[in-house]
């Protein structure tokens, strides 16, 4: 309780510092930035105790902390390479064209610093997302082993059909997607910090050996789907490894330290560049070719013209953080045009009814909300960087966006009291890893975070409950008759 409290304290101190000052200087961009890099602060702090502290880690502490990451340190970031790239930063120029002031947007992010202050003082009432206690023989059962390799299967057999393809699930000419492009879309991102989590537990050579070579074909998978679905399962992982594994003694952990962390920042930075190159290459080549021919010519990209794709991927790199401005340019807008009223709930509601009861829903709703909420609000129709926040914002204002940030993670912390000693353990950490990796991404639309992203979730649990079930009949049958007592799962 004295790590609670302690922990609310010294985060939203700060920030109610840092909205104190933009709400005495809305018009200053020097106290913007202020602000903004106040925010990044208590967000990369936030982060760090988090890992170091299992019992914080709850899902409107990882929300808050992901917010501010994605808004305080986004524009830190881009505000960062503006200044090494033209020597000024204007935070009312975005890469959207929207227009707002400064004043718009030291209030958009006031609102954030507001909406994690509220998070990290929720999280006083919240359970932790891990149990205390872990027990290893449950990781390493057999039933855990198939899960894994069943989840390999999977993957790699929808990248095979083309129901995975570049930037996540292929959609068809109707608009309608795969149950396999659905369940492996929401599998692939867990699957990191899962076999990470299984990893740690084994004690066997030749299963550990296995569960490298899976975590590594797991990673690669999630190369073509984006930066963001790398990094934020690289987090989740980063979350199983020093919450719940094995604590390593000094010597050994000071060697993974040196050995690991350069190996990961490795491997994530060459994931960045491989993906950006695979985005020019599918821009050059169109959407009618495979994966596999714009993993080719991306590749051909990577050996040729290097200088002109760094810097292609440095000024990209710099422009894309920038989120923040998106959130100014929705609550400027709404300084002349009245909030939605629920239509972008309604909407996410919709969008998760399955197309077999819902018949032509691909035709009657639209295709994304940008396109209702954009029309309604009085600007062009792109694609924007959504989170939780304009979520809120679009259906009922400043209210909006605070209240509905509070309400994801009051449902997910349902979700997981519900599935916490009814699900298999495994099954269980699947759970929760996904709903971590859902808070961590942030850039989500409403329905990815709560309607649509909640059904496949609990497709994907449904599917390996019925596989797990059959496992254990077959091992039930093929046992000879003195060992059947001895032959049940060893988690529960």
């Amino acid at each position: 309780m004295r790590l609670t409290i302690r922990w609310v304290a010294l985060c939203v101190l700060p920030l109610l510092a840092s909205g104190s000052l933009l709400l005495v200087l809305p018009g200053s961009s020097t106290a913007f930035l202020v602000a903004a890099s106040v925010g990044a602060l208590v967000g990369l702090w936030a982060l760090y105790v988090l890992l170091k502290h299992p019992p914080l880690i709850r899902f409107s502490n990882v929300l808050g902390t992901s917010l501010l990451l994605g808004y305080g340190l986004g524009t830190v970031t881009s505000a960062f390479a503006e200044f090494i790239f033209w020597g000024r930063f204007d935070p009312t120029n975005n890469a959207f064209h929207l227009s707002y002031r400064q004043t718009d947007i030291s209030d958009a992010l006031m609102l954030v610093t507001l909406a994690s202050a509220v998070l990290f003082t929720f999280s006083a009432l919240e359970l932790p997302a891990f149990p205390a206690k872990l027990r290893p023989q449950e990781l390493t059962s057999a039933s855990a082993k198939s899960l894994l390799l069943v989840s390999a299967a999977i993957v790699l057999g929808a990248f095979a059909v083309g129901d995975l393809t570049y930037m996540g699930t292929a959609v068809s000419a109707t608009g309608n997607i795969t149950p396999l492009g659905a369940i492996s879309a929401v599998l692939g991102p867990a699957l990191v910090p899962l076999t990470v989590l299984c990893l740690s537990q084994e004690s066997s050579r030749r299963w550990r050996a296995i569960f490298l070579v899976l975590l590594f074909i797991f990673a690669l998978a999630l190369i073509p789907l984006g930066r963001r679905v790398l990094l934020y399962s690289i987090v989740s992982a980063l979350f199983a490894l020093l919450s719940l594994g094995k604590r390593p003694a000094i010597r050994s952990s000071r060697k993974l330290l040196w050995i690991g962390v350069p190996v990961v920042l490795a491997f994530i930075s060459a994931g960045f560049y491989l993906f950006f190159s695979l985005r020019l290459a599918i821009n050059v080549l169109g959407p009618s070719y495979s994966l596999s021919e714009a993993l080719t010519y991306a590749l051909s990209l990577l050996r040729s013209d290097t200088r002109d794709l760094a810097t292609q991927f440095a000024a990209n790199i710099a422009s894309r953080p920038f989120i923040l401005s998106y959130l100014a340019g929705l609550y400027a807008a709404e300084t002349t045009h009245s909030p939605l009223g629920g239509q972008e709930v309604t909407y996410a509601t919709q969008t998760a009814i399955p197309s077999a009861i819902f018949h032509k829903k691909a035709a009657l709703l639209p295709a994304s909300p940008e396109q209702f909420v954009h029309s309604a609000l009085g600007i062009p129709v792109f694609d924007g960087p959504n989170t939780i926040l304009t979520a809120g914002l679009n259906d009922f204002g400043v209210i909006g966006a605070l209240l509905y940030p509070l309400a994801l993670v009051a449902v997910y912390a349902t979700v997981r009291r519900l599935v916490a000693g009814r699900l298999p353990s495994i099954l269980y950490y699947l759970v929760v890893f996904r709903l971590l990796y859902q808070l961590l991404y942030v850039e989500q639309s409403l329905s990815g975070m709560l309607t649509v992203g909640l059904r496949d979730l609990a497709l994907i649990t449904l599917v390996f409950l019925v596989l797990r079930t059959l496992f254990r009949l077959r091992l039930y049958r093929s046992a000879p008759p003195q060992s059947i007592g001895n032959v049940g799962p060893t988690f529960h």
